[in-house]
């Protein structure tokens, strides 16, 4: 379920297109109040360069959520997704992201694949994934990521113990 802040953010974009029309009426304000992961809000200024970054960020995964970049995280919990969730309920701390790909697919759609692996002795049943983006004025990487999307899912991920699976988030348009 698409997020506030992904919400935000395009309402953001798209009120501060500018098209061949002189009459188009402008936003009162430059600035959107985002929710990080820690619950704290931040407010910026989403000037032309910020919402470029956030649409350069689309497009450049990271398997660790550098700044201006996506990324997936894997979680164990189970609420339903709402679209005022800033974080996963439950991180699956002990997974480690290795490898990502993007890839523009048919349909209008655009894929992120990230490749887990489980160094632990025990299985991890994923139960819920979020899609990130660290795109924040200030680049402050860990405190400034920003949940956009959050799935539970109906039937767990499995990554058994010693083993790495890949795990692919796809956005439509």
């Amino acid at each position: 379920m698409l997020t506030k802040n992904a919400k935000k953010i395009i309402l953001y974009a798209l009120m501060n297109s500018r098209g061949t029309i002189s009459s188009e009426p402008t936003p009162n304000t430059s600035e959107v109040t985002l929710t990080n992961i820690s619950g704290t809000e931040r407010t910026t200024d989403l000037n032309y360069y910020s919402v470029y970054s956030f649409i350069n960020s689309l497009n450049h995964m990271s398997t660790s959520g550098s700044a201006s970049t996506t990324f997936i995280k894997c979680g164990t919990g189970t609420t339903e997704a709402a679209e005022d969730n800033y974080k996963l309920e439950t991180y699956a701390t002990r997974l480690n992201c290795d490898s990502v790909v993007t890839a523009i697919g048919s349909n209008n759609t655009k894929t992120y694949t990230a490749t887990f692996s489980n160094p632990t002795d025990a299985d991890i049943a994923v139960t819920e994934i979020g899609f990130f983006t660290n795109f924040y004025y200030e680049r402050k990487v860990g405190e400034d990521d920003f949940l956009l999307d959050r799935i539970v899912l109906d039937t767990p991920i499995t990554i058994p113990a010693g083993e790495s699976k890949p795990i692919t988030y796809e956005l439509s348009f």
